[in-house]
């Protein structure tokens, strides 16, 4: 049986960038991640520590910007982006 895929989250809120796995938010020191540059990279590495993952990247608004599934074979869509 296939292990079940985790699903990773960046949203803004309120205090700024956050990370959630699953609906929780991970924990993430207050002073190292500054801008969503390092919090779509920390979000990767935590997303690719915890294959099958998909990590959803939202813009300031809410939106859905991007999405990455990790390892790229399990993406169930078959395009290139």
């Amino acid at each position: 049986m296939p292990k079940k895929r985790k699903i990773f989250r960046l949203m803004r809120d309120r205090k700024g960038w956050t990370i959630t796995c699953d609906g929780r938010q991970l924990s993430v020191e207050p002073y190292t991640l500054k801008t969503k540059s390092d919090y779509v990279t920390y979000a990767s590495y935590c997303a690719r520590q915890h294959e099958p993952s998909q990590l959803i990247i939202h813009d300031s608004k809410g939106r859905i910007q991007e999405e990455r599934t990790y390892p790229r074979s399990s993406d169930p869509h078959e395009s290139k982006g």
